[in-house]
């Protein structure tokens, strides 16, 4: 996903999220669109965790010398974590 991708899906989920707490009181207001961001950012990283995870699956192969061994995928820890 590139930057551009990124930042539409980040618009979507804050549209879609700002609906969602329309009803709030207005001196709550400010902090909710604090949230709201935050919420859009880490829903659109875990996107792209799952995107990766879907293409190359949660276990990777590392080379270790003259071995290789399997262990988590960077991108399934980060989702994970």
């Amino acid at each position: 996903m590139n930057k551009e991708e990124k930042y539409k899906l980040k618009k979507k989920y804050i549209k879609t999220f700002t609906a969602i707490y329309a009803d709030i009181a207005d001196d709550n207001k400010k902090k909710a669109k604090e949230l709201i961001d935050k919420i859009a950012s880490m829903s659109v990283t875990l996107r792209e965790c799952e995107d990766n995870i879907y293409a190359h699956g949660c276990v990777t192969e590392m080379c270790q010398g003259e071995y290789t061994i399997e262990r988590e995928s960077p991108w399934s820890k980060m989702y994970n974590n």
